[in-house]
């Protein structure tokens, strides 16, 4: 194990010398990770069925010496250890990481998750394959305060458009090609004290194509002390600002009131205010205009969901949304994917008024 002292200004790390073996960097920050936890994610990663690896494990914490007493003692060349003199975050972290790194790849990990034996080789062998993928992530199987299953889409076009409504890649499975990070200049916002990832993979997705394997290769932990569980709402205000960002891509310019109204996009809340109902409905249909005009988005994949909000968030209930769905949707042919409730609407709504139409006509005649 190779220990370096760092200071804040990753430039000054060096870099090892003999790394034509080296495929995959696995990149982990420890801050308050228990022994327990960082134990299990550490021999995760050193009994992976892939060897050609570099482990680099940054201490983020300075007084974890429970932690560092632990990692000290672990006798594998393959782990370099970065020691932080202060407790600088996860995305500064992860920067002086991959500035260290020799890899081709940069792999994450989490120092609470637990990787299968197998990911890493089925992440490389899939990235080898497929050269025009640049980030690639897996499915996740939740262990200790839940047990679910965190199952995304796996095809780049479908990715990239669900990146403008949520995260849809689990960020300690994820392998990046280390090319593309350097090429596009590409790294982690320090600004960003949560939600680093998913800033990350929005300006990425814009011209980087990003796929998730769809087997489960991680299994990752729950619990009420990890960051994504205490500061909630620290991390809507970062999150906001990243798809604020993919609005202003769509749009070009944007006024301080389609700022407002955007906000009103990711916000699980219904819309009742007359004024911001009219904002809302021009925001979308705006959005839908342009990005047919720029084509950055799939058009199946962005239109149904968006235009879905229209009908989803407003209330009470207004017919010309519910037609402009309809419209959008049997354009599209995704009408078998529209939210459950939406289409028990739109065909009731239909039956009725194909029926009120045809007895117009019979009155008439």
């Amino acid at each position: 194990m190779v220990t370096y002292n760092n200071k804040v200004d990753y430039n000054s790390i060096d870099k090892e010398s003999n790394c034509s073996s080296i495929e995959v960097s696995v990149l982990m920050s420890i801050y308050d990770e228990n022994y327990n936890q960082v134990s299990e994610a550490v021999k995760s990663i050193l009994n992976q069925t892939f060897d050609k690896i570099e482990f680099i494990i940054v201490l983020d914490d300075p007084h974890n010496y429970e932690i560092k007493k632990y990692l000290s003692r672990i006798n594998d060349s393959r782990i370099i250890l970065i020691e932080n003199k202060e407790n600088i975050g996860l995305a500064h972290s992860m920067n002086i990481a991959i500035k260290a790194s020799n890899g081709r790849y940069i792999a994450r990990m989490d120092a609470d998750d637990i990787s299968f034996p197998t990911r890493l080789a089925q992440q490389f062998q899939y990235m080898e394959q497929n050269k025009d993928i640049g980030i690639l992530g897996t499915q996740i199987k939740k262990f200790g305060d839940s047990s679910r299953y965190w199952l995304n889409v796996t095809e780049p076009k479908a990715i990239k458009a669900k990146l403008f409504f949520k995260c849809c890649i689990a960020h300690p499975t994820v392998m990046i090609r280390k090319s593309i990070l350097i090429d596009r200049n590409l790294h982690y916002n320090t600004r960003f004290k949560s939600s680093q990832d998913y800033n990350l993979w929005s300006r990425a997705s814009l011209d980087v194509s990003i796929a998730n394997l769809p087997e489960v290769l991680l299994f990752y932990r729950v619990h009420k002390q990890q960051i994504t569980q205490r500061n909630k709402k620290e991390q809507q205000k970062f999150f906001g600002e990243s798809q604020l960002e993919l609005v202003k891509n769509i749009l070009g310019s944007i006024t301080e009131e389609e700022k407002k109204i955007s906000a009103l996009i990711w916000k699980e809340e219904k819309i009742t205010d007359k004024n911001d109902i009219a904002s809302f409905e021009s925001l979308i249909r705006n959005l839908i205009k342009q990005n047919r005009h720029k084509n950055i988005y799939n058009l199946i994949e962005f239109e149904v969901p968006i235009a879905n909000l229209l009908v989803k968030r407003i209330t009470p209930f207004r017919i010309k949304n519910y037609l402009f769905l309809f419209r959008i949707t049997m354009k599209n042919g995704f009408f078998n994917f529209i939210h459950r409730k939406s289409k028990k609407k739109l065909l009731r709504f239909s039956i009725k008024r194909k029926f009120r139409k045809n007895n117009f006509q019979n009155t008439i005649l």
